[in-house]
């Protein structure tokens, strides 16, 4: 399959599964805390997510662009200042 209308089927594919965990969120949360159906969902989707890369991958996890990611994690991990607060005057 040309490459082009792979990408465009995914997009679609990941819109439309956006869409529907909405749909199923939003439904669920009058009865189930929104916590519990964060983790259903987090806890299905894992699967799913491993098995759509080891089909990508040929099979075997490799990690892409693994110098990088020190760089990244330590640059999100930094002490943010405290948020004060005025009242106007």
């Amino acid at each position: 399959m040309n490459r082009q209308i792979l990408g465009m089927l995914s997009v679609a594919a990941g819109v439309s599964v956006f869409s529907v965990q909405d749909v199923i969120v939003k439904f669920l949360s009058a009865t189930y805390p929104v916590h519990q159906i964060v983790v259903v969902r987090s806890v299905v989707a894992l699967p799913i997510l491993l098995a759509v890369t080891l089909i990508e991958d040929g099979g075997k996890f490799r990690f892409h662009r693994l110098g990088f990611m020190p760089c990244a994690v330590s640059s999100s991990m930094r002490p943010t200042p405290p948020i004060t607060w005025r009242w106007p005057a």
